[in-house]
């Protein structure tokens, strides 16, 4: 990566005059790398910098935007190379910009933008910016797997643990309550739910899809034996988890 900017700790408010920009000229880019994991662990009060802001957007739009930074007095330090990750490095403000159209983990751009999360700036005039999908950007983590990824793959999964406890609280239908675990686990590559997980969702289960999918998804003979304690009688349930129970220790 060319060493144009300075590497000084950043987060996504840092960047927002180049964002908003970008946007009043009809540009769509999306915030990936670490700056996105910046603004999902600003959600539960921590604070994650860093040394850049990564984009991802369309092979058009990427030869737009460095078209455009031409135009608008930023720094073009290298162009995307043939056979090469298609990155393009710009310079603003002494700042490191890097626009991306492909990446481990990530789905392509257009379908990215689809899954992707906007962001309300209250202090920086209320400006909207998309950021990836928490559950793309965390397999995208664990696909990249650098040294310097692996922190950010514990932010992630705090805080997506954390969305996967809330909905199994307060979504009232079962596909809703049962859908973010079910894709942490195929992000996770797991069959299991952690433990610790599995423990804080014991107690919002109500629905038989609840028990269901904790017993299937039971991280061991005890805390299978515990959903099954925990079941209501007024579900009549008992007899179609315990072959659920057999099926998993046969």
């Amino acid at each position: 990566m060319p060493a144009a900017a300075a590497k000084s700790p950043h987060t996504l408010k840092d960047y927002a005059g180049l964002l908003a920009a970008l946007t009043q000229d009809g540009l769509e880019v999306m915030v990936i790398g670490g700056c996105a994991v910046g603004a999902y662990a600003e959600l539960r009060g921590e604070t994650v910098y860093s040394g850049d802001l990564d984009v991802y957007t369309t092979t058009d739009t990427q030869i737009q935007v460095m078209d455009w930074a031409a135009r608008h007095g930023i720094k073009l330090v290298k162009r995307p190379q043939p056979r090469a990750l298609s990155v393009a490095f710009l310079e603003w403000q002494g700042k490191e910009i890097n626009v991306l159209t492909e990446t481990k983990g990530l789905p392509p751009p257009a379908e990215a933008f689809q899954e992707g999360r906007v962001f309300h700036l209250k202090d920086q005039g209320g400006l909207d910016v998309l950021v990836v999908d928490p559950y793309d950007l965390l397999r995208c983590k664990l696909e990249v797997n650098r040294e310097k990824d692996r922190p950010h793959q514990e932010v992630l999964r705090r805080f997506l643990e954390e969305e996967v406890v809330e909905s199994f609280r307060a979504e009232t239908k079962a596909r809703d309550r049962i859908a973010p675990a079910q894709r942490l686990l195929e992000v996770l590559g797991a069959r299991y739910l952690p433990e610790g997980l599995a423990r804080r969702l014991l107690p919002h289960a109500r629905l038989a899809s609840d028990f269901r999918f904790l017993l299937g998804r039971a991280p061991g003979a005890e805390f299978a034996e515990e959903v099954l304690r925990a079941v209501p009688e007024s579900l009549g349930l008992r007899e179609d988890l315990e072959r659920i129970r057999d099926r998993r220790q046969s």
